[in-house]
This record gives structure tokens, C-alpha cells and sequence, in this order.
């Protein structure tokens, strides 16, 4: 998600550490950092490399890949596909 600001100063926390929950995999632990560039601040989720919340994450991925390939074929015969340019 990016947010538009009128000033990169913060006076909030810009990191740390949060778990979300997930109703497959739980709650991965995840770092959090909100770099700004000019007037954006890009807010920034990610584990450990190799950690039991890497993992999760790349379970979600995963079924997320199955879940929008399985739908892809769900769509209705005089529908063409999307051409990319």
C-alpha cells in the first residue's frame, strides 16, 4: 500500500514487529519499516529469511498461485482470455 503524504517527517514509529493473523497459517511474525522516498512512505511487512514465518508466507503464496490458476479455467467458454501487451 502506498500512502501520499504532504511531508516524509514522521512522528509515529516507522518499525518493529507485528503478527497478523491468517486463517491457514496463523500468525506469521513479521518485521515492519516504512521508508520514505520524496513525499511516499512505503509501508513494508517481511520475515526472517528461513524462519518458521517465511515459511507461512510462502505457503500463502503458494495456495494463492493454485487458488487464481484453479479460477483461470472457471471462466465461461465465449469469455477470451486477457491479451497482455
Amino acid at each position: 500500500m502506498l500512502r501520499s503524504v504532504g511531508s516524509a517527517s514522521r512522528t509515529a514509529p516507522t518499525g518493529g514487529t507485528t503478527s497478523v493473523y491468517h486463517p491457514v497459517v496463523d500468525e506469521p511474525r513479521l518485521h515492519r519499516d516504512e521508508p520514505a522516498i520524496d513525499d511516499v512512505i512505503f509501508v513494508v511487512h517481511y520475515p526472517d529469511k528461513d524462519s518458521d514465518s517465511d515459511g507461512k508466507l510462502r505457503l500463502i503464496v503458494a495456495l494463492s498461485d493454485t487458488e487464481s490458476a484453479g479460477m483461470a479455467n472457471d471462466r465461461p467458454a465465449d469469455v477470451s482470455p486477457r491479451k497482455t501487451p
